[in-house]
């Protein structure tokens, strides 16, 4: 399971080498100074927006929203928690081998679930990546679950990418999950970790696995289509002249 998201020596030479032209960009936009290379155009926006949001670049920690207590009652509510199995088994073994962690948040970008690499989130916890912290572009400045939900796309934010200076020693990615039956975000998955252990390839391994959970979610929702379809199946037949319609709560017609 790990192949392929492991860094090479040279890829986190790499990686390190374009932390260090990302720092010289960061520092260079805010001095007032026209970096030699600018910001990538998702980054330069999100920057924008988290500065209109009254964002401070020396912010430490994002803010806590939920008490530790709410949590059990919220996470066993939340439509994700169906498919928290299915992003365990396929991300949290690499997060362990690679030194990440895997965070899951609700649509309003509150961590609701971490897990992964024991000994980082120790590291996470001194910066805040940690349930119950709301991560959206207002809330702490740019950073992957926040543009995610921001730009309702996968996204990878690197390094001197974040618009908090405390983030600039990691590398995160994250992709939005979606409500089969609506089409609404219902929250965002992501994988953090230090700069110089992020394999390039994670942001398209969690893009993937948002696409797998949102089938596993299609496949839950035909279910319930189909278990709505037989209860009433018989009073929807019995109406006269068979003018009638099986309607869900959101405003499908399942028969």
């Amino acid at each position: 399971m790990t192949l392929g998201v492991l860094m090479t020596t040279q890829e986190a030479h790499d990686a390190a080498e374009h932390a260090r032209l990302l720092h010289k960009v960061f520092d260079d936009v805010f001095a007032g100074d026209v970096p030699k290379v600018p910001a990538r155009s998702l980054v330069s926006e999100s920057w924008r927006r988290s500065l209109a949001a009254h964002v401070d670049p020396d912010r430490r920690t994002p803010p806590v929203v939920l008490r530790d207590t709410d949590l059990p009652d919220l996470r066993a509510a939340h439509p994700l928690n169906a498919v928290m199995p299915l992003l365990r088994s396929t991300l949290v073994s690499i997060a362990d081998e690679a030194m990440h962690v895997m965070l899951v948040t609700d649509a309003d970008g509150t961590i609701l679930w971490r897990e992964g690499a024991l000994k980082l989130l120790h590291a996470a916890d001194g910066v805040g990546l940690s349930p119950g912290t709301r991560w959206t572009e207002d809330a702490i400045g740019t950073n992957a679950m926040g543009v995610t939900l921001a730009v309702d796309a996968p996204v990878q934010i690197h390094s001197a990418e974040h618009l908090v200076r405390a983030y600039h020693t990691w590398t995160c990615a994250a992709a939005p999950v979606h409500d089969p039956d609506t089409g609404d975000i219902l929250g965002a998955i992501d994988i953090s970790g230090a700069l110089e252990s992020m394999h390039p390839a994670v942001v398209q391994l969690v893009s993937a696995t948002a696409q797998l959970a949102e089938n596993q979610l299609r496949v839950r929702l035909a279910i319930a289509d189909e278990r709505l379809r037989v209860l009433n199946m018989p009073h929807l037949s019995s109406l006269r002249g068979g003018a009638g319609a099986l309607v869900t709560p959101t405003g499908r017609i399942v028969a």
